[in-house]
């Protein structure tokens, strides 16, 4: 990944605004498919504790 400073220097403002959408998005898709596993742990867990 760039960091941010060098990133700055070689995109337009607005090019900038998109990596920074397109960041915030990838972060909301990570962030609900995290979010997904843990669910399906909890509900495997629970049906795993209900069999005993």
């Amino acid at each position: 990944m760039f960091s941010s400073s060098s990133r700055a220097l070689c995109c337009p403002p607005g090019e900038q605004l998109i990596v920074r959408e397109t960041r915030f998005n990838l972060d909301e898709a990570v962030r609900k498919s995290v979010a997904d596993c843990r669910m399906m742990r909890l509900r495997e867990s629970t049906a795993a504790l209900r069999q005993l």
